[in-house]
């Protein structure tokens, strides 16, 4: 039984761990951290980024598109005892305007993501594999990714994102948040 306790609170513990991090990058409020030489993945908003000793932290338009379009078609989940974030309730409110008359597309997106056996750090993973900017596409090797099994099933991904981007007028949201985020990344 002692084993068995183990094994549960180790479970547990990873649970846990598993709900802080998606409850931190459903807010869309994690910076991502690049080594400087990774400039072919970085945004060339600089306005977007802070640099320091040896590192670089984004207000990453990757991570914000596949965590608004996640929230779109159905992730609501919190860490235990927490509460969605303003930024995100503001978010998900502009998502809902603004994809009023896509509604079609919007049940869409649902069912893909309803469809897709995916933990939400693979989604986030994946969009880290894509170009920096709108329109994405992937430029990086399945084999490469830190979750490579997990790559043929998001392979659509860029372009549902990019559908995701323009129907959703991601652009004007960004630009409404973008400042929260940044105040974020300066903490």
């Amino acid at each position: 039984m002692i084993n068995g306790k183990r094994q549960s609170s180790r479970k547990n513990r990873t649970s846990f761990k598993r709900m802080v991090t998606g409850l931190l990058l459903a807010l869309c409020l994690l910076p991502t951290c690049f080594a400087k030489e990774a400039d072919s993945n970085l945004s060339h908003h600089l306005d977007e980024r802070l640099t320091g000793q040896g590192f670089i932290v984004m207000a990453d338009r990757r991570i914000f598109a596949v965590m608004a379009f996640l929230n779109a078609a159905g992730y609501n989940d919190e860490a235990p005892g927490r509460q969605m974030h303003p930024v995100r309730i503001k978010v998900r409110k502009m998502l809902e305007h603004n994809l009023q008359n896509s509604q079609t597309k919007l049940a869409k997106w649902k069912k893909y993501y309803q469809q897709k056996p995916v933990p939400i750090y693979a989604y986030q993973d994946f969009a880290l594999s894509m170009s920096p900017e709108y329109p994405f596409y992937s430029q990086q090797a399945d084999n490469k990714l830190g979750y490579p099994r997990m790559a043929p099933i998001l392979k659509d991904l860029p372009q549902v994102l990019n559908d995701f981007w323009s129907t959703a007028e991601l652009d004007k949201v960004w630009k409404e948040v973008k400042p929260e985020y940044l105040a974020e990344l300066r903490k």
